[in-house]
């Protein structure tokens, strides 16, 4: 059975992906959630008014995510400045994106999609015109995601994660990613052309893009 990566607009996500975040944070990793909905069994905040989502399918089940907001198409609120995007330029914050809700089902973990959603996702900041991509992450697994050519800009303290560091992608500085041999370079989402189309640059679009084994 293949792996199925589809993006969607929040109108029409699948309630489904809230069930699967509270799943992974709450079920599994007892993790504090201040927009956990424990009658519904679901987490939605925010920034899924605005957020271009990814989830990746096996089957008729969702098994990742992972959400992507540009400050160009809505405010992001506490990660304004979590980030540093409020010291960016009107330039710079149109090319930016944040990168959050990475998650992969436990079962998954051990094959190729931890890393296939990153690589659809370094593909799609290309055709919406991402430049930097800002995430952050405990710092166990800042290793993990240098080697993909994220760079440590700062410690903070997330109130729901603990003490994290903020990392940026520079999407398009080819010779950096060369240097550290990111994966993202070795990649098959990149012959994609077809994630978005000119009217889905400015309206995100949704629909199945790419099916891998």
């Amino acid at each position: 059975m293949s792996y199925t990566f589809r993006t969607f607009s929040t109108s029409d996500c699948p309630d489904a992906l809230y069930a699967f975040r509270y799943k992974i944070y709450v079920e599994e990793m007892n993790r504090p959630q201040a927009d956990a909905c424990h009658q519904t069994k679901t987490i939605r905040d925010f920034l899924d008014d605005t957020a271009h989502h990814t989830i990746v399918y096996y089957g008729d089940e969702i098994v990742a995510c992972v959400r992507n907001n540009l400050p160009r198409e809505g405010a992001l609120g506490y990660y304004e400045r979590f980030y540093g995007i409020d010291l960016l330029d009107d330039r710079e914050r149109a090319m930016t994106s944040i990168c959050t809700r990475y998650m992969v089902a436990k079962e998954h973990r051990r094959s190729s999609l931890s890393l296939d959603i990153l690589r659809f996702n370094f593909a799609f900041g290309l055709t919406i015109g991402v430049d930097s991509c800002y995430m952050d992450c405990n710092s166990h697994l800042v290793r993990y995601f240098s080697r993909f050519g994220y760079v440590p800009q700062a410690e903070k303290h997330h109130p729901e994660y603990g003490d994290v560091t903020v990392l940026r992608l520079k999407i398009n500085d080819t010779a950096y990613l060369k240097s550290v041999n990111s994966p993202f370079l070795d990649n098959p989402f990149l012959h994609e052309t077809a994630v978005v189309d000119d009217a889905g640059l400015a309206k995100r679009h949704a629909g199945q893009v790419f099916a891998a084994e």
